[in-house]
């Protein structure tokens, strides 16, 4: 049970800090768009001034980003560790 409240915290805090650090990202991309698209203004008339509709596009792209390298982090320690359990099963 401990172990499972152990998790559970640890996610929720991944959580958290994931949606924290995904909006100061979330701008991060809109500069980025703006250095890579040369007529800037005719987009931003193109998408008829939604810039508030592409940050929170940005923003929800940058909190997925971040969870997928959090789960493959995991993903990758936890194969890292079968292949040391097995290398020690085998002497």
């Amino acid at each position: 049970m401990k172990f499972l409240e152990k998790l559970l915290a640890t996610e929720f805090m991944w959580i958290i800090s994931a949606a924290l650090l995904a909006f100061p990202l979330g701008l991060v991309g809109l500069a980025f768009v703006d250095i890579l698209i040369d007529d800037y203004d005719a987009f931003v008339e193109g998408i008829d001034d939604q810039v508030i509709l592409l940050y929170l596009l940005m923003v929800i792209v940058c909190f997925i980003g971040i969870l997928l390298m959090r789960f493959t982090r995991s993903a990758v320690k936890v194969l890292l560790q079968k292949e040391d359990e097995n290398e020690d099963d085998e002497e």
